[in-house]
């Protein structure tokens, strides 16, 4: 996860890197940084330490500015790049998901009710006991973001 898009435009393209550029031409800023500090909920980054696109130092910036949040843990991955943390992670990329989720649930008991709801929604329909679909309070992305359960974020770089 970046800083900045100002900060992006720094690390990829360096010879354009001027701030009356940047000010001029970058109509989205997505201040990371700036937003990050005030949040509560739980964060978890993902990082990727051969990231060639989002410099490692965003997501390590990011979890030393999190400061307000209840449960926060940046996880590095020496072999991930940008697109491959998740398979050269291998079996600890999702076992630290999973733990801190854990973690995460054991915060905000509501959460877990919102979630254990949702598991059994989805054992019932795959079993066809039921066509409802799962609680959209907590619903998740694939990644381990049930944040609209209140429970936690994740952001893999």
């Amino acid at each position: 996860t970046f800083t900045s898009i100002s900060d992006v435009v720094d690390a990829l393209f360096p010879f354009i890197a001027f701030e009356r550029l940047k000010k001029r031409f970058l109509r989205l800023r997505w201040e990371s940084i700036e937003r990050v500090r005030d949040l509560e909920v739980p964060m978890l980054f993902l990082t990727g330490e051969k990231d060639e696109m989002i410099p490692p130092a965003h997501s390590r910036a990011l979890h030393a500015r999190a400061e307000q949040s209840r449960l926060r843990q940046n996880v590095v991955f020496p072999e991930g790049s940008h697109n491959d943390t998740w398979e050269k992670g291998g079996e600890q990329y999702w076992e630290v998901q999973a733990a801190y989720l854990k973690e995460c649930l054991a915060l905000s008991p509501g959460a877990k009710s919102a979630f254990s709801s949702a598991k059994r929604d989805k054992a019932a329909v795959s079993s066809g006991a039921s066509n409802d679909a799962p609680s959209p309070a907590a619903a998740s992305d694939g990644r381990g973001d049930v944040s609209r359960a209140g429970a936690c974020q994740t952001s893999a770089s």
